[in-house]
């Protein structure tokens, strides 16, 4: 089930979701709900804070923290760390049945949680579904926008770890002239520099042949529909063996793998030629640190 949302459409997650919960319930359900720690801790400002039975205290301020991070550094058994989100989500949504919560912050959290992609529907019913149409909330590929210039950078962790919650993630796009477009991504590893004497299951413990400590990124950057890539080169301080690459939905993707230590980071910059337009929109994986408006960098990279 993690798995399942490396493709970057809730639209076509969903419908998968549904069906192996059918496979191991038995029980077909009529739509799929996802949000992340963050998008929780927005809900936090409308119920206030809660108190859990484990004596923490859960707000708005401390939810991304205690559930990403320091849930992990208390709690070695995977099961106790479960048993934990499960009783956080379940102290969350309790709240928000009971009625006892500030509407207007509410629909302010809502909102907020959907333009930043961290709040996805699915409806298994097609005139349910419709209604979403335009909206983030369905969580489609690509722009609403069929005249903006439109590219997409979704990143899937390779370490097997919960070492991303340190990495810093950013995309800027440009102009650089007309009919050629730039994307500039930067990939930061913030982890603290004795990060390998993290306890194993943040680090990964060495899986996959990745020293604790270090992190493995794969990002999957889609290039607008029908656009010719002109070039694609990495710089900076980490690894990147090279790239690799295939097709979505009708789209070039580029796929570029990176490690970083604590400390390191490294800059994908890609040119490409489109048609020019009024916009561009970058899609982006939403994370912790991630940088949610994109801005027009000042340059493009040369076509090589």
């Amino acid at each position: 089930m993690q798995n399942v949302t490396q493709i970057p459409d809730f639209t076509r997650d969903a419908p998968i979701m549904q069906q192996m919960w059918a496979r191991e319930t038995g029980t077909t359900v009529d739509g799929v709900l996802a949000l992340d720690p963050v998008a929780l801790s927005y809900l936090l400002e409308a119920t206030g804070p809660i108190q859990l039975p484990t004596g923490d205290v859960l707000t708005n301020e401390n939810a991304v923290q205690l559930l990403l991070n320091e849930v992990y550094l208390r709690y070695e058994d995977p099961k106790e760390q479960d048993a934990f989100f499960a009783m956080s989500s379940a102290a969350v949504f309790g709240a928000l049945s009971a009625g006892n919560v500030d509407p207007a912050a509410l629909i302010a959290a809502l909102g907020r949680a959907g333009e930043e992609n961290r709040l996805l529907l699915w409806n298994a019913a097609p005139e349910e579904q419709a209604i979403l149409d335009g909206t983030t909330l369905q969580g489609v590929l690509g722009s609403s926008d069929p005249a903006a210039t439109d590219f997409g950078v979704f990143l899937n962790d390779g370490t097997s770890s919960k070492m991303d919650y340190y990495m810093e993630f950013s995309a800027d796009t440009s102009w650089c002239a007309a009919g050629e477009a730039g994307l500039t991504v930067t990939l930061r590893n913030a982890a603290p520099a004795d990060a390998a004497s993290l306890p194993w299951y943040i680090t990964g413990g060495g899986k996959h042949g990745i020293p604790p400590g270090q992190v493995e990124t794969v990002a999957y950057v889609y290039l607008p529909e029908g656009a010719e890539l002109m070039s694609s080169s990495a710089s900076g301080t980490g690894q990147s063996p090279g790239f690799g690459g295939g097709n979505d939905a009708g789209r070039q993707v580029i796929s570029w793998t990176t490690r970083l230590a604590p400390g390191e980071e490294l800059t994908l910059q890609v040119r490409v030629r489109t048609p020019q337009s009024a916009q561009i929109v970058t899609q982006m994986t939403p994370t912790v640190h991630a940088q949610r408006t994109p801005q027009l960098a000042e340059s493009c990279a040369s076509p090589e």
